[in-house]
């Protein structure tokens, strides 16, 4: 089974403040036919993680308001299977540190390539129980 065809069973809530950043992956997510979620403030994408099950939640660490760890400490109170990703556009040696002292599951630095966003979710992605349950209100199928 590829990536993409595990993924399809998956919730998948992005926050960023880029919209270059939300559109691109909205428009892969959407061609591969994964339920996607992006958002680019942090109430937002509390709502989401508050109105039903996510599966992967990627952050980025500068969101106004309330800095990526804070907001994926957040989610992962809310939903603790979920694989939490934090989004860095800086080197990201002392904030992983930081992340993986929270519990997230790994760090991605900006700019990032396709490649290195699949490698993650390709290592994680088994981690995720099988129907663990509802998509989030507004999810895109």
């Amino acid at each position: 089974m590829t990536l993409y065809e595990k993924l399809r069973t998956k919730t998948i809530v992005l926050l960023d403040p880029d919209p270059w950043i939300r559109d691109s992956l909205s428009l892969l997510f959407q061609c591969e036919v994964c339920r996607f979620l992006a958002f680019d403030n942090v109430a937002e994408g509390i709502r989401a993680v508050e109105t039903g099950r996510l599966d992967i939640i990627i952050c980025d660490y500068g969101m106004p308001g309330m800095d990526g760890i804070a907001f994926l400490r957040e989610a992962g109170r809310s939903q603790p299977g979920a694989i939490r990703i934090l989004i860095a556009g800086y080197p990201v040696g002392e904030i992983a540190d930081i992340a993986a002292l929270e519990g997230i599951d790994d760090c991605l630095q900006k700019p990032f390539t396709l490649d290195a966003l699949e490698k993650i979710l390709g290592r994680l992605v088994d981690r995720i129980p099988v129907g663990a349950g509802q998509p989030a209100q507004g999810v895109v199928e």
